[in-house]
């Protein structure tokens, strides 16, 4: 109970604060805010992060599952 107030207030304060400045904001001003170069850079560095760990992820969780399906060993 106390642990998922805490979860959920370190989640939503954050998210609502963003969601209170956004609404003060103009169409302009958001234009200008998400293709300054900084944060396009931000953008690229998330997006080609998250490509690397999912096709990392996918050849090590291929890996396993053939190593798991093709050889017996102790604990499986």
């Amino acid at each position: 109970g106390t642990s998922l107030l805490f979860v959920c207030l370190i989640l939503l304060l954050p998210l609502s604060a963003l969601v209170m400045q956004l609404a003060q904001m103009s169409w302009a001003q958001y234009w200008e805010v998400i293709t300054n170069p900084q944060v396009v850079a931000a953008y690229k560095v998330t997006l080609l992060s998250a490509f690397v760990a999912s096709i990392f992820n996918g050849v090590f969780g291929l890996l396993m599952a053939w190593i798991l399906t093709r050889y017996r060993f102790p604990g499986r």
